[in-house]
């Protein structure tokens, strides 16, 4: 839920990915790219 919650802060997606024999919890993640790097 953490992780899913601070992805879609940003404007994200997450979901737990289908899972494999022996394999944590995996998540599939979208996140958001900055098209502008930030100006110093």
């Amino acid at each position: 839920a953490i992780v899913r919650r601070r992805i879609e802060e940003v404007g994200g997606e997450a979901w737990l990915a289908p899972q494999r024999a022996g394999e944590g919890a995996r998540f599939e993640l979208v996140v958001p790219l900055r098209t502008q790097a930030a100006r110093a």
